[in-house]
């Protein structure tokens, strides 16, 4: 019950205008697979909805893998060419719980878990060397009414040992001499079933925005939901880690919404 691999097909929608997979696709797909495997454990959404709780990602990281050569593997992507997405908890705390995901080509021989509805046994970590992108997440727990991080003492399964695919924390970043970038308002579409935007999609507009596509490696950390209508001001700075991109709401409090890194 621990590794949860399931087989997607990524459609043209899930492509950019010069025929790149989107970084929100990739989070989409991942947010798929936790959503399986969660309800499968019987902790998902619909299991949580009546205690007034929901799952919430906080941060996240992702890297594009590379082959022999030094070719990123981001081309290996393509409409109708299937996918497998695994993911898989590593620790837990009071209130944050870390979570690995991988894709792997449609054809590698990992097998699909749950299978037919029924766990597989002896399945093994992915082998990262095989995967076209490797990821890292951390979630917390949230009140859907007060909107607060709740403390849990939820029985959740974890790896035993080192099993990071993405290896050390999840650092603080933050910008110094920010410039302004352009600005976003929320729409309809980007709007998820607890009524904010969805935080995948987040990266998307940092990139559109910015015109700075991740090609290599991005890390988001969310900080403030933000809801239908809302105006997002966005920030820029060049980094030695890759460009910083920040957004915050463009209401008096000016809040941050997201912090990221692009490269």
């Amino acid at each position: 019950m621990i590794y949860c691999c399931i087989m997607l097909t990524p459609e043209e929608s899930d492509f950019d205008e010069k025929g790149e997979i989107r970084t929100s696709s990739i989070l989409h797909f991942y947010e798929l697979a936790a959503g399986v495997h969660v309800e499968a454990l019987g902790i998902g959404p619909d299991d949580f909805i009546k205690d007034d709780r929901m799952w919430v990602l906080s941060k996240v990281k992702v890297q594009f893998m590379t082959d022999e050569s030094g070719a990123s593997r981001k081309q290996a992507f393509a409409p109708g060419k299937s996918i497998k997405v695994v993911t898989y908890p590593v620790n837990q705390k009071s209130v944050t719980f870390r979570r690995e995901f991988c894709i792997l080509p449609g054809d590698s021989d990992y097998p699909i878990n749950p299978a037919d509805g029924a766990w597989v046994d002896g399945v093994q970590r992915p082998d990262k060397e095989e995967a076209l992108l490797i990821g890292a997440s951390q979630w917390t727990i949230v009140n859907f009414k007060t909107r607060r991080v709740e403390r849990t003492n939820l029985d959740f399964p974890t790896t035993e040992g080192k099993h990071e695919l993405i290896e050390g924390k999840f650092e603080k970043i933050r910008g110094r001499d920010l410039e302004y970038a352009g600005d976003f308002v929320v729409p309809e579409a980007d709007i998820d079933r607890n009524k904010h935007m969805n935080n995948s999609h987040y990266i998307e507009i940092a990139q559109i925005v910015t015109g700075r596509r991740v090609s290599e490696y991005a890390y988001v950390n969310f900080a403030k939901e933000t809801l239908l209508g809302d105006r997002i001001l966005m920030y820029r700075e060049e980094q030695e880690d890759g460009l910083y991109v920040e957004g915050r709401l463009g209401s008096e409090d000016g809040s941050i919404v997201f912090q990221s890194i692009i490269r």
